[in-house]
């Protein structure tokens, strides 16, 4: 492409033709080099999804993932209804994967004690037995899980934002959707690796 195009321009040049257009293949060159540049720069369009989350792992790798996705069913589908759900949507997991992990990064849903199932599923615009199933067949923690995960995030990201320079623990973990601070202390030591007051102290350190 790029020796077509130093052609096409030569050409052009040297036959003062580049007001007529008569070897405007030069035109498409560029176009064609911008898109190919881009790829090469964003291995997102390459790889998909399986990149995008080993890349989300990896610059996050000191806390757990919010979501860990299993392309491959991770156990064997026996139920003749779970069997034909899978036909149906196998196309479309990648796609479910993803707007999970987007709409999640991007809003606070889980600061509701009480957000269901059925409520992603709504927002998600997707029938709730696909939802049931991405996190039966094809995720390695359960939703309860997720949206502890999801919670200790959005605690992590408030304490970024200095909310407990004039809120407690108690006022934070129930702004994130816990009940109390008892389930917060134990989900945030499970997700983080270390509790609250040892987290600040580490940053205040740093």
């Amino acid at each position: 492409m790029v020796i077509r195009l130093y052609f096409s321009i030569f050409i052009e040049l040297k036959t003062n033709s580049i007001v007529t257009a008569q070897y405007g293949l030069w035109a498409s060159s560029i176009v064609w080099l911008i898109v190919f540049f881009k790829i090469l720069s964003t291995p997102e369009i390459l790889y998909g999804y399986s990149y995008l989350a080993k890349k989300s792992r990896e610059y996050n790798s000191n806390i757990k993932s919010i979501s860990q996705w299993t392309f491959q069913s991770k156990v064997k589908i026996n139920n003749l209804q779970d069997q034909q759900l899978k036909e149906k949507i196998s196309h479309n997991i990648e796609k479910y994967m993803l707007e999970i992990d987007t709409l999640i990064q991007q809003n606070n849903y889980f600061r509701n004690p009480k957000f269901t199932m059925d409520e992603f599923a709504i927002l998600l615009k997707i029938p709730k037995s696909h939802l049931k199933f991405i996190f039966k067949y094809h995720s390695k923690i359960s939703f309860s899980d997720f949206k502890k995960i999801a919670r200790v995030q959005d605690a992590l990201v408030l304490i970024d934002q200095n909310f407990l320079t004039t809120n407690t623990f108690e006022a934070l973990s129930k702004k994130v959707g816990f009940t109390s601070y008892n389930p917060f202390f134990t989900s945030f030591k499970d997700v983080v690796g270390k509790s609250p007051q040892e987290y600040i102290l580490q940053l205040n350190k740093e």
